[in-house]
């Protein structure tokens, strides 16, 4: 049984490729011609004899051809994508060719070919955006108590103007990024793929995961990154970040790519929310992060910095997944995941700032 995964050498596809080599399944692992070496993250994977590495490219139909006729996969990951939300707000062009259009181009090469294969998207949590401005614009009432009330697609909902139920598979997506229209067209090509041409597509709408393996450009690696360096007695600038008050539902990869492989083999293709139910603010993770480097809450006032120019220009306040339907489809358990996560990024990149020159 083979397993071809697209974005092998990032975060997801790393953990993803480890966890199937540790079951003796083989693994092609797709990758992007880079002029720096980027094999960090899979660099304890080279020398397993099940893990071809190969050339390719997700923008280019011809690549895609090519890959599927010569490999034939059972399974097919694709995690390709310009993943930086940031980024993709000067970056929109490259963004949606990667995430979007690239999906498409798989798609359609997997159909063209008539292959007997089954399909993963990395849907995520950024397609549901704004729930601010969605559910006021479906106000339907005020209660008798004096609350607002919303209708969604899931039912009705009372609550405060400023209180948001969780988002599961029904929910209204309102994206408020180039990064999230473009996940959001490559995740309804999916079900498109699925209802009109009979593919075995399937989706796992993954909320925030985040690891040792994450990119520093990222706020939570660069908050633990700056940590290692600092309490290695390094002589650091002052930590800038931007937006702290954002709530996300964060958790570890690597519990979240363990769940991925069981979405592609359910017996029915199907989307699923994946997430932890709980919110975090970055000012919380912030807190836990330096208090796990063993530094009092009361420094990060002389240590850390808001800077205006960080914040995004379409900011999204609020993200908490409902993962009812995975939980009785599948035997998972995240309400650790966020801990662990913490735990494992500090105590990685302290070492990590103790070995750097």
């Amino acid at each position: 049984m083979s397993s071809l995964i697209f974005g092998v050498k990032g975060q997801d596809g790393s953990f993803l490729a480890e966890q199937l080599l540790e079951k003796g399944e083989q693994v092609i692992g797709v990758y992007r011609r880079s002029s720096s070496q980027n094999d960090w993250r899979i660099k304890h994977l080279l020398k397993n004899p099940n893990l071809i590495l190969v050339e390719g490219d997700i923008t280019d139909s011809g690549s895609i051809f090519t890959l599927l006729s010569k490999f034939k996969p059972k399974y097919i990951y694709n995690l390709a994508a310009q993943s930086h939300v940031g980024s993709s707000f000067s970056q929109p062009e490259l963004t949606w060719n990667i995430t979007a259009l690239g999906h498409m181009k798989l798609l359609e090469c997997v159909r063209t070919l008539g292959l007997d294969t089954r399909i993963y998207f990395a849907a995520s949590s950024e397609m549901y955006g704004d729930q601010y401005s969605t559910y006021e614009n479906l106000l339907v009432g005020v209660t008798g108590a004096g609350s607002l009330a919303f209708k969604t697609q899931t039912g009705e909902y009372t609550g405060s103007r400023y209180s948001k139920p969780y988002q599961d598979e029904n929910t209204v997506m309102n994206p408020q990024s180039p990064y999230a229209i473009a996940k959001l067209a490559a995740y309804q090509a999916n079900k498109l793929y699925r209802n009109s041409y009979g593919l075995f597509t399937c989706s796992g709408i993954l909320f925030n995961h985040e690891s040792e393996r994450r990119g520093e450009e990222f706020v939570t690696r660069k908050i633990t990154r700056w940590l290692g360096r600092y309490m290695s007695g390094k002589s650091v600038p002052t930590l800038k970040l931007g937006n702290l008050h954002s709530k996300r539902d964060w958790g570890y990869s690597a519990d979240y790519t363990k769940i991925m492989t069981k979405i592609i083999e359910h017996n029915e293709p199907d989307d699923f929310v994946i997430g932890t139910g709980n919110t975090i603010t970055v000012q919380q993770f912030l807190t836990d992060a330096f208090i796990c480097a063993g530094l009092k809450k009361d420094s990060i006032e002389f240590l850390v910095e808001v800077d205006e120019s960080l914040k995004r220009p379409s900011e999204v306040p609020f993200l908490c997944a409902s993962s009812l339907k995975a939980k009785k489809s599948f035997d998972i358990d995240l309400k650790d995941s966020y801990a662990n996560m913490v735990c494992k990024m500090v105590e990685h990149d302290m070492e990590l700032g103790k070995r750097e020159t």
